[in-house]
């Protein structure tokens, strides 16, 4: 951004800044807003002392796993073992004898719609009756 263009005169003038989201955004998304503001502002404080306020729901932030590696084909079948045990301890072994009540307050959160289909598809699956489509 040019120092001269109409967005930076915005962002020299606004009082108060608002980030939604912030857990959807990277490090060096921040230190590039910190860079620009600093220098748009012509100080050396941080985000070049305007007040940001940050929001977003921390809890849809997924955990960081140290030294995480590449699943090859032993961890992928460990991971389906893992995934038949969790359905097991969620839905147990009467999937079929529960309410609908009892279902709807029994979740599985996956990182991507890929996952969750596959896991919806051995949960019905698992079902007794022909599943149907609404």
């Amino acid at each position: 951004m040019r120092s001269t263009s109409p967005e930076a005169d915005k962002l020299r003038q606004a009082v108060l800044i608002i980030i939604d989201e912030i857990t959807m955004l990277t490090k060096d998304g921040l230190r590039c807003i910190d860079s620009l503001l600093r220098d748009l502002m012509n100080n050396d404080k941080h985000f070049g002392s305007k007040v940001i306020i940050i929001g977003g729901d921390f809890r849809q932030t997924l955990p960081v796993v140290p030294r995480g590696l590449p699943c090859d084909s032993i961890e992928i079948l460990q991971q389906m073992i893992v995934e038949e045990n969790l359905i097991e301890a969620i839905y147990s072994e009467n999937l079929n004898g529960m309410e609908v009540e009892q279902l709807a307050k029994r979740v599985i959160l996956a990182p991507t719609n890929k996952k969750t289909l596959e896991m919806n598809r051995s949960i019905i699956s698992k079902l007794q009756d022909e599943p149907h489509t609404f």
